[in-house]
């Protein structure tokens, strides 16, 4: 239950996000140009990002490469979710596809688009859709 609140609100922080990445030339959303504005949603984002860090390394989800670690099951790991959990790879892929859209769309329109809230906003998606959907797949299989 706690997880999946920290997930809504974590998807709910990355909306905000994204709005701020598309409407900084409306009058209202004038003050995500101001740099404090850009430190505060970092910050916000970081509050979001580490818990998911966290809990990824904790299920041994993070990367060994094999000859570093011929014992690591991180490979396996990742079968195993993958296999359980269908949507672990909307999990990456959602986040990763808005944040490079927002950077073409950047490129096309650059007077229109604060391109480092997409990042702030995929860190935030990221860890809510973690949390909602890959998280309680991942404790049942792990734990």
């Amino acid at each position: 239950m706690a997880t999946n609140l920290f997930g809504i609100l974590a998807i709910l922080y990355g909306i905000c996000m994204a709005v701020f990445a598309y409407a900084s030339r409306i009058s209202l959303f004038q003050f995500t140009h101001s740099d404090s504005t850009g430190m505060v949603c970092l910050i916000g984002a970081l509050f979001f990002l580490f818990p998911f860090l966290d809990t990824y390394e904790g299920f041994g989800l993070n990367y060994v490469d094999k000859d570093i670690d011929p014992f690591s099951p991180s490979g396996d790991n990742h079968r195993r979710l993958m296999q359980k959990c269908r949507v672990y790879h909307a999990c990456w892929y959602l986040p990763v596809g808005f944040m490079f859209g927002t950077f073409i769309a950047w490129l096309i329109f650059p007077d229109y688009i604060q391109p480092q809230y997409s990042i702030l906003s995929a860190f935030a998606a990221l860890s809510g859709l973690w949390f909602i959907f890959v998280y309680p797949q991942a404790n049942k299989l792990f734990n």
